[in-house]
């Protein structure tokens, strides 16, 4: 028999199948395209990851893909086949926000997973040290730990990145004068996020200058989620007279690696570098060495810990579709209370 002599449907089936093979091959570099905002043609849809995904949020499959897109600002220009015999194709357009009919520009609940239900916050839901930490247990890079700091620097916001270093538990006391922790008594606990700084930093003179006012801002990748924390910031300096206080910056120290801690024996922040020789350079280098040495066991002057207090948080996770969003406030008794579901 020859293949020409072949019935035509069987022909056909052979056309679908080539079709299909194309298809799938053709969907990491269709996935690749949405990633780079680029025209793409999708000629299949697959539940199935692309292998080019690198980390967890890029694991998309096509349906996911082409669902954000469709449903948010990407105009169909074409259709699905009427015929299985025929290629099943859907070509999608995507435009950058600077150029195009339409201005499409997407974020980042465009990367929800339609698979996972929207949430509301239950009644008597966790608090929110218990949700950042059950957060943190499922991202576990270093640089989960990078959170962004900003304050007030004579009006302009002034935003840095620093080591999250874990939760206290402080006296409401040590916030004295804060209006929104004046409702709290003598024996009222709250939670603390800590960092460190040196004495010489800009953010200690803009924290005093604002009423220690600062917002903390924390993505975490893996699990798709942001914390947006409002609060106060104390800073604990080694004249502290508070036991509790001065014992939790000596207990920061000892966890700080011997490099962390030599920092704080550095030059003055935003000096000029000077040209030295190399004469002078060997008695610098001499000098520091034995005074570093000698300062590694207590807390160095220069270091500080800082302790950021929030009075609010706004958590938003984009897993779902439509993403989740909660809001933590403190009351008029300097106790959260929340979460409270909200449209995102």
């Amino acid at each position: 028999l020859h293949p020409f002599d072949l019935s035509p449907s069987f022909m056909s089936a052979l056309c679908g199948l080539r079709a299909a093979t194309t298809c799938v091959l053709a969907l990491p570099r269709a996935v690749a395209a949405v990633a780079r905002r680029r025209p793409l043609l999708v000629s299949t849809l697959s539940s199935t990851p692309s292998p080019l995904a690198r980390h967890p949020r890029d694991r998309l499959s096509a349906v996911t893909v082409t669902a954000a897109l469709a449903t948010t600002c990407v105009p169909v220009t074409g259709a699905f086949a009427s015929t299985p015999s025929r290629t099943q194709s859907l070509e999608l357009s995507t435009m950058a926000s600077s150029g195009g009919d339409g201005g499409c520009s997407l974020g980042l609940a465009d990367l929800a997973d339609p698979s996972v239900a929207s949430t509301s916050a239950p009644t008597g839901g966790p608090s929110w040290p218990d949700l950042l930490q059950a957060s943190l247990d499922t991202n576990t890079k270093p640089q989960d730990r990078f959170v962004q700091l900003a304050t007030v620097d004579n009006g302009w916001p002034a935003v840095r990145t620093v080591v999250y270093r874990g939760i206290s538990t402080v006296s409401v006391q040590v916030l004295a004068g804060f209006e929104e922790f004046s409702g709290g008594d003598a024996g009222t606990l709250v939670k603390a996020l800590r960092f460190i700084t040196d004495v010489r930093s800009q953010k200690v003179g803009q924290v005093a200058s604002s009423e220690g006012r600062a917002e903390l801002s924390w993505y975490l990748v893996d699990t798709r989620e942001q914390f947006r924390f409002r609060g106060r910031i104390v800073f604990v300096a080694h004249t502290e007279t508070d036991p509790v206080l001065a014992g939790l910056r000596k207990e920061q120290w000892h966890l700080l690696s011997p490099g962390a801690r030599k920092q704080f024996s550095g030059p003055d922040p935003l000096t000029p570098v000077e040209t030295a020789t190399a004469a002078t350079t060997a008695a610098a280098t001499a000098t520091a060495t034995a005074t570093t040495t000698q300062s590694l066991d207590e807390p160095h002057g220069a270091y500080m810990l800082g302790l950021f207090v929030p009075f609010y948080l706004d958590y938003v996770d984009l897993r779902p579709r439509p993403p989740s969003r909660w809001l933590y406030r403190l009351n008029e008794q300097a106790a959260f209370h929340g979460p409270h579901a909200v449209n995102p």
